[in-house]
């Protein structure tokens, strides 16, 4: 009996040398794994930014060629695929609007000559429209012909992969945005109480196909 159990605990311990030796073996194939998975995440994050295909409320129509537009429009989205991102209205949306003219838009009767604290959204709304929260306590959109922000919460996919939209049209027909990606977007949007936008973006095309290579030109590359 003695020498069986001497037998049995030899063996046992040949084993767990056996599994020890094959777990060292596989951890640079399990690592490659896991590598290959963010890397395979990364690229279809990067196809999902190529298209937007969104339905909201709202009235008017806008063609967009990258910072040139011809809109005349007011509208909310309420779902779809924008920034790479599938979104219902609400899920982590600090603000989303896109109001764009040609002429100047008046003064909105909230930006009165009152003080008082802005909230997270008019904060946003202030930063979209380059005013200083200072400046935007009294006035809102002075000489400008619109905004247009879709605006993830912080930590939310939009805003770890820089694809919040903040931008604003000084100009007539002209909008500027921090996000390089905002250039290089044709889209289309309008409608009557009922809003469709479509958009296609050759630049984040581009994008996904360097990325193959592991050039990320948009920096949006994220563990």
């Amino acid at each position: 009996m003695n020498t069986n159990a001497t037998e049995c605990v030899a063996k046992l311990a040949a084993l767990r040398a056996h599994v020890l030796v094959l777990v060292l073996a596989c951890a640079p194939l399990l690592s490659g794994c896991a590598a290959t998975g963010t890397y395979l995440a990364q690229r279809g994050r990067d196809a999902a930014d190529i298209f937007t295909l969104t339905l909201g409320v709202g009235d008017g129509v806008s063609i967009r060629a990258g910072p040139v537009h011809v809109s005349a429009i007011i509208t909310s989205d309420l779902m779809g695929l924008k920034g790479g991102q599938l979104f219902s209205n609400g899920n982590d949306l600090l603000y989303n609007e896109h109001k764009l003219a040609f002429l100047p838009i008046p003064a909105s009767p909230e930006w009165s000559t009152r003080r008082r604290e802005m909230d997270e959204g008019e904060k946003i709304r202030a930063k979209a429209a380059g005013l200083t929260w200072k400046r935007a306590k009294t006035r809102w959109e002075p000489n400008l012909f619109g905004s247009e922000i879709f605006y993830q919460d912080q930590g939310e996919p939009c805003d770890v992969r820089g694809k919040n939209t903040m931008a604003n049209s000084p100009f007539p027909f002209y909008v500027v945005s921090p996000n390089a990606a905002y250039y290089t977007q044709l889209e289309a949007a309008g409608g009557i109480l009922m809003s469709l936008r479509v958009g296609f973006n050759p630049g984040e095309l581009l994008d996904f196909v360097l990325g193959w290579a592991g050039v990320d030109i948009y920096h949006d590359d994220v563990k």
